[in-house]
């Protein structure tokens, strides 16, 4: 293991299975895999005008059912993440490795949806599409920069003997 890797790391980094705390990346990528996931959840909180919060963002209700298609991989995500604990399946072992991939993977599909529902079926416009253009290369980018992904990648909970 690089001990590099670990040179600006606290104690409070850590989480109850002596593992670094998942990276904000991770955090990053799905909350924007689940976007219409969380509009659809903000927008049944505002119980006055429920649909006002979907409509002001998305004007085309069939971009709203595509986003929410796409945001599948996201709920896909988010199980695996839960998976990943001590004593799990040898497969989430094996997976948990390649989850950057997995996870770039996602966005670039979730990311071609939505170019489809630009170039075909013109249901997003040239700054919608920008701005997710924007977000996924950041996050990227973020994917291969980032120390604590690095880190993340190389550990897998174990559990812990208490005395």
């Amino acid at each position: 293991m690089n001990k590099n890797l670990y040179k600006n790391v606290s104690i409070n980094d850590f989480d109850k299975h002596n593992c670094i705390k998942l990276s904000m990346w991770f955090h990053c990528s799905t909350a924007y895999l689940l976007k219409a996931y969380l509009i659809w959840i903000i927008s049944i909180a505002n119980r006055s005008d429920s649909l006002s919060f979907i409509n002001m963002l998305y004007p085309e209700p069939n971009l709203f059912y595509v986003n929410l298609f796409s945001g599948l991989t996201g709920i896909l995500l988010l199980i695996f993440f839960n998976l990943r604990r001590p004593n799990a399946s040898q497969w989430v072992k094996n997976l948990w490795p390649k989850v950057r991939l997995i996870v770039l993977t996602m966005l670039f599909l979730d990311f071609s949806i939505l170019f489809l529902s630009y170039f075909i079926w013109q249901l997003l416009e040239l700054q919608g599409i920008l701005v997710h253009a924007i977000i996924v290369v950041t996050l990227l980018v973020s994917a291969f920069s980032n120390k604590r992904l690095k880190m993340n990648l190389l550990e897998f909970p174990e559990e812990i003997e208490t005395k």
